[in-house]
Protein backbone atom coordinates (compact mmCIF):
# COMPACT_ATOMS: atom_id res chain seq x y z
CA UNK A 1 0.00 0.00 0.00
CA UNK A 2 1.21 3.07 -0.86
CA UNK A 3 1.46 5.70 2.27
CA UNK A 4 3.34 8.43 1.19
CA UNK A 5 2.17 11.56 3.04
CA UNK A 6 0.93 9.35 5.73
CA UNK A 7 3.16 9.64 9.05
CA UNK A 8 3.65 7.14 11.69
CA UNK A 9 5.07 7.59 15.62
CA UNK A 10 6.69 4.45 17.36
CA UNK A 11 7.28 4.76 21.10
CA UNK A 12 9.84 1.94 21.84
CA UNK A 13 10.62 2.18 18.18
CA UNK A 14 14.50 2.00 18.55
CA UNK A 15 14.53 -1.65 18.59
CA UNK A 16 13.06 -5.20 18.37
CA UNK A 17 9.49 -4.90 16.92
CA UNK A 18 8.93 -1.75 17.26
CA UNK A 19 12.14 -0.98 14.88
CA UNK A 20 11.20 -3.38 12.83
CA UNK A 21 7.45 -1.82 11.89
CA UNK A 22 9.39 1.51 11.96
CA UNK A 23 11.23 -0.17 8.53
CA UNK A 24 8.27 -1.96 7.40
CA UNK A 25 6.56 1.79 7.16
CA UNK A 26 9.56 3.34 5.55
CA UNK A 27 9.51 0.66 2.85
CA UNK A 28 6.42 2.06 1.74
CA UNK A 29 6.63 5.78 1.76
CA UNK A 30 5.55 6.73 5.52
CA UNK A 31 7.27 9.50 7.35
CA UNK A 32 8.46 7.75 10.16
CA UNK A 33 9.21 8.82 13.63
CA UNK A 34 10.80 6.85 16.56
CA UNK A 35 10.77 7.66 20.48
CA UNK A 36 12.95 6.26 22.96
CA UNK A 37 15.23 7.09 25.89
CA UNK A 38 18.91 6.69 24.84
CA UNK A 39 20.21 9.08 22.10
CA UNK A 40 22.90 6.72 20.55
CA UNK A 41 20.67 4.44 19.91
CA UNK A 42 17.82 6.74 18.47
CA UNK A 43 20.20 7.57 16.22
CA UNK A 44 21.59 4.37 14.87
CA UNK A 45 18.15 3.01 14.60
CA UNK A 46 17.41 6.06 12.59
CA UNK A 47 20.33 5.52 10.40
CA UNK A 48 18.74 1.81 9.37
CA UNK A 49 15.41 3.40 8.81
CA UNK A 50 16.75 5.82 6.44
CA UNK A 51 18.37 2.82 4.80
CA UNK A 52 15.49 1.25 4.32
CA UNK A 53 12.88 3.99 2.87
CA UNK A 54 11.87 4.21 0.16
CA UNK A 55 12.02 7.49 -0.85
CA UNK A 56 15.15 10.84 0.54
CA UNK A 57 11.95 13.05 0.60
CA UNK A 58 10.60 11.04 3.58
CA UNK A 59 11.11 12.34 6.94
CA UNK A 60 13.12 9.98 9.42
CA UNK A 61 13.01 11.37 13.03
CA UNK A 62 13.96 10.96 16.52
CA UNK A 63 12.22 11.35 19.50
CA UNK A 64 14.15 11.42 23.04
CA UNK A 65 11.77 10.90 26.12
CA UNK A 66 11.16 8.50 28.72
CA UNK A 67 7.44 6.88 28.79
CA UNK A 68 7.70 6.68 32.25
CA UNK A 69 7.54 9.97 32.97
CA UNK A 70 4.48 11.77 32.30
CA UNK A 71 5.47 15.36 32.49
CA UNK A 72 8.55 14.30 29.80
CA UNK A 73 6.17 12.43 26.90
CA UNK A 74 3.34 14.97 27.52
CA UNK A 75 5.89 17.92 26.73
CA UNK A 76 7.67 16.13 23.57
CA UNK A 77 4.80 14.74 22.22
CA UNK A 78 2.64 18.04 22.32
CA UNK A 79 5.86 19.89 20.63
CA UNK A 80 5.80 17.20 18.42
CA UNK A 81 1.80 17.41 17.48
CA UNK A 82 2.41 21.30 17.33
CA UNK A 83 5.37 21.18 15.61
CA UNK A 84 3.94 18.64 12.66
CA UNK A 85 0.23 17.64 13.29
CA UNK A 86 -1.02 14.17 14.78
CA UNK A 87 0.50 10.78 13.07
CA UNK A 88 -1.41 9.31 11.37
CA UNK A 89 -0.51 5.97 13.31
CA UNK A 90 0.53 5.96 16.99
CA UNK A 91 2.13 2.76 17.71
CA UNK A 92 2.75 2.02 21.85
CA UNK A 93 5.54 -0.31 21.25
CA UNK A 94 7.71 0.73 24.24
CA UNK A 95 8.23 -2.51 27.12
CA UNK A 96 10.32 -3.80 29.54
CA UNK A 97 9.76 -7.05 31.37
CA UNK A 98 11.75 -8.78 34.34
CA UNK A 99 10.49 -12.39 34.58
CA UNK A 100 10.63 -13.81 38.17
CA UNK A 101 8.47 -15.83 40.86
CA UNK A 102 5.97 -13.54 42.46
CA UNK A 103 7.04 -14.34 46.02
CA UNK A 104 10.36 -13.21 45.41
CA UNK A 105 10.50 -9.78 43.40
CA UNK A 106 10.42 -6.67 44.91
CA UNK A 107 7.50 -4.60 44.57
CA UNK A 108 9.95 -2.25 42.37
CA UNK A 109 9.50 -3.88 39.86
CA UNK A 110 6.45 -4.51 39.19
CA UNK A 111 5.80 -0.73 39.61
CA UNK A 112 8.36 -0.02 36.97
CA UNK A 113 6.60 -2.43 34.59
CA UNK A 114 3.72 -1.40 35.44
CA UNK A 115 4.85 2.37 34.81
CA UNK A 116 6.58 2.03 31.37
CA UNK A 117 4.59 -0.67 29.65
CA UNK A 118 1.18 0.38 30.79
CA UNK A 119 0.75 4.40 32.20
CA UNK A 120 3.53 4.54 29.06
CA UNK A 121 1.36 4.08 26.51
CA UNK A 122 -1.91 6.16 28.48
CA UNK A 123 0.64 8.65 28.97
CA UNK A 124 1.59 8.67 25.30
CA UNK A 125 -1.83 8.48 23.77
CA UNK A 126 -3.56 11.25 26.30
CA UNK A 127 -0.80 13.46 24.68
CA UNK A 128 -1.51 12.45 21.34
CA UNK A 129 -5.14 11.98 21.49
CA UNK A 130 -6.61 15.46 21.57
CA UNK A 131 -5.12 16.29 17.97
CA UNK A 132 -6.37 13.24 16.18
CA UNK A 133 -9.88 14.13 17.64
CA UNK A 134 -9.44 17.44 16.45
CA UNK A 135 -8.39 15.80 13.04
CA UNK A 136 -11.35 13.10 13.05
CA UNK A 137 -8.48 10.48 12.06
CA UNK A 138 -6.04 8.28 13.02
CA UNK A 139 -4.81 5.09 14.29
CA UNK A 140 -4.04 3.73 17.36
CA UNK A 141 -1.88 0.35 18.50
CA UNK A 142 -1.36 -0.83 21.69
CA UNK A 143 1.88 -3.88 21.90
CA UNK A 144 0.22 -5.87 24.40
CA UNK A 145 1.83 -9.75 25.03
CA UNK A 146 0.25 -13.48 24.62
CA UNK A 147 0.27 -13.03 28.59
CA UNK A 148 -1.84 -10.26 28.18
CA UNK A 149 -4.38 -12.87 27.91
CA UNK A 150 -3.10 -15.84 29.12
CA UNK A 151 -1.01 -15.06 32.27
CA UNK A 152 2.36 -17.29 32.54
CA UNK A 153 4.96 -18.88 35.01
CA UNK A 154 7.04 -16.39 36.25
CA UNK A 155 5.13 -13.82 34.57
CA UNK A 156 3.50 -11.57 37.36
CA UNK A 157 4.94 -8.83 37.29
CA UNK A 158 4.84 -8.48 33.03
CA UNK A 159 1.44 -10.01 33.06
CA UNK A 160 -0.74 -6.98 34.83
CA UNK A 161 0.32 -4.21 32.83
CA UNK A 162 -0.52 -6.42 29.79
CA UNK A 163 -3.58 -7.01 30.76
CA UNK A 164 -4.42 -3.25 31.65
CA UNK A 165 -3.57 -2.75 27.82
CA UNK A 166 -6.52 -4.88 26.96
CA UNK A 167 -8.95 -3.30 29.42
CA UNK A 168 -7.95 0.41 27.87
CA UNK A 169 -7.58 -0.69 24.41
CA UNK A 170 -11.43 -1.73 24.42
CA UNK A 171 -12.59 1.44 26.31
CA UNK A 172 -10.29 3.61 23.96
CA UNK A 173 -12.32 1.96 20.75
CA UNK A 174 -16.02 3.00 22.20
CA UNK A 175 -14.35 6.51 23.15
CA UNK A 176 -12.93 7.23 20.08
CA UNK A 177 -15.50 5.74 17.61
CA UNK A 178 -17.50 8.59 17.14
CA UNK A 179 -14.41 10.66 16.02
CA UNK A 180 -13.77 7.90 13.58
CA UNK A 181 -10.59 7.11 15.09
CA UNK A 182 -9.05 3.01 15.29
CA UNK A 183 -7.92 1.53 17.78
CA UNK A 184 -5.58 -2.01 17.68
CA UNK A 185 -4.20 -3.97 20.09
CA UNK A 186 -1.53 -6.55 19.55
CA UNK A 187 -0.37 -10.22 21.01
CA UNK A 188 2.75 -11.33 20.11
CA UNK A 189 4.23 -14.56 21.11
CA UNK A 190 7.95 -15.38 22.38
CA UNK A 191 9.63 -12.61 19.86
CA UNK A 192 13.48 -12.32 18.54
CA UNK A 193 14.47 -9.14 20.30
CA UNK A 194 16.70 -7.59 22.48
CA UNK A 195 14.06 -7.12 24.91
CA UNK A 196 13.83 -11.36 25.13
CA UNK A 197 17.80 -11.75 25.40
CA UNK A 198 17.67 -9.25 28.32
CA UNK A 199 15.27 -11.48 29.99
CA UNK A 200 16.83 -14.96 29.80
CA UNK A 201 19.24 -14.66 32.63
CA UNK A 202 16.17 -14.37 34.64
CA UNK A 203 13.63 -17.23 32.85
CA UNK A 204 12.89 -19.56 36.25
CA UNK A 205 13.30 -22.94 34.96
CA UNK A 206 9.74 -23.84 34.85
CA UNK A 207 9.33 -21.07 32.48
CA UNK A 208 11.99 -22.37 30.11
CA UNK A 209 10.70 -26.02 30.20
CA UNK A 210 6.95 -24.60 29.37
CA UNK A 211 8.51 -22.66 26.87
CA UNK A 212 10.30 -25.55 24.96
CA UNK A 213 7.13 -26.24 23.15
CA UNK A 214 6.83 -22.45 21.66
CA UNK A 215 9.19 -21.70 18.70
CA UNK A 216 10.17 -18.06 18.54
CA UNK A 217 9.31 -15.63 16.08
CA UNK A 218 11.08 -12.96 14.31
CA UNK A 219 10.62 -9.35 14.70
CA UNK A 220 10.20 -8.93 10.99
CA UNK A 221 7.22 -11.65 11.20
CA UNK A 222 5.65 -10.03 13.81
CA UNK A 223 6.03 -6.36 12.47
CA UNK A 224 4.82 -7.98 9.07
CA UNK A 225 1.88 -9.30 11.14
CA UNK A 226 1.30 -5.99 12.74
CA UNK A 227 1.32 -3.71 9.52
CA UNK A 228 -1.04 -5.85 7.75
CA UNK A 229 -3.51 -5.44 10.52
CA UNK A 230 -3.01 -1.54 10.36
CA UNK A 231 -3.93 -0.97 7.27
CA UNK A 232 -6.98 -3.01 7.71
CA UNK A 233 -8.15 -0.99 10.90
CA UNK A 234 -8.27 -4.71 12.39
CA UNK A 235 -8.78 -4.35 16.25
CA UNK A 236 -7.32 -7.77 17.29
CA UNK A 237 -3.64 -8.43 15.68
CA UNK A 238 -2.52 -12.13 16.49
CA UNK A 239 0.51 -12.30 14.45
CA UNK A 240 0.65 -16.00 13.95
CA UNK A 241 -2.11 -18.76 14.31
CA UNK A 242 -1.18 -20.33 17.25
CA UNK A 243 -1.67 -17.13 19.14
CA UNK A 244 -4.97 -16.36 17.49
CA UNK A 245 -6.24 -20.07 18.32
CA UNK A 246 -4.83 -18.84 21.97
CA UNK A 247 -6.79 -15.41 21.73
CA UNK A 248 -9.84 -17.91 20.47
CA UNK A 249 -9.95 -19.97 23.60
CA UNK A 250 -8.57 -17.52 25.82
CA UNK A 251 -11.05 -18.62 28.24
CA UNK A 252 -11.59 -21.52 30.89
CA UNK A 253 -10.52 -23.75 28.49
CA UNK A 254 -7.54 -22.22 27.67
CA UNK A 255 -6.47 -21.64 31.74
CA UNK A 256 -7.11 -25.90 31.71
CA UNK A 257 -4.16 -26.06 29.26
CA UNK A 258 -2.31 -23.52 31.13
CA UNK A 259 -2.32 -25.63 34.66
CA UNK A 260 -1.54 -29.00 32.50
CA UNK A 261 1.49 -27.28 30.94
CA UNK A 262 2.71 -26.04 34.14
CA UNK A 263 2.53 -29.05 36.14
CA UNK A 264 4.15 -31.20 33.52
CA UNK A 265 6.88 -28.24 33.58
CA UNK A 266 7.20 -28.53 37.29
CA UNK A 267 7.48 -32.57 37.17
CA UNK A 268 10.37 -32.41 35.07
CA UNK A 269 12.35 -29.77 36.80
CA UNK A 270 12.10 -31.56 40.00
CA UNK A 271 13.15 -34.89 38.77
Amino acid sequence: MDLIGKSVLITGGSSGIGLALAKRFARNGADVWILARRLDVLQKAQKEIEQARLSTDQVIGILQADVGHEASINQVLTEFCEATGAPDYLVCAAGIVQPGLLVEQPLEIFQATMQIDYFGSVASTKAVLPYMISRKSGHIAFISSLVGFAGSYGYASYAGPKFALRGFADVLRTETLEHHLTVSIVYPPDTDTPQHEYEKPFQLEVTKEINKSAGLLSADKVAEAIYKGLLRKQYIITPNFETWFAYLISSTFLVGVIDSLTRNAIRKVNK
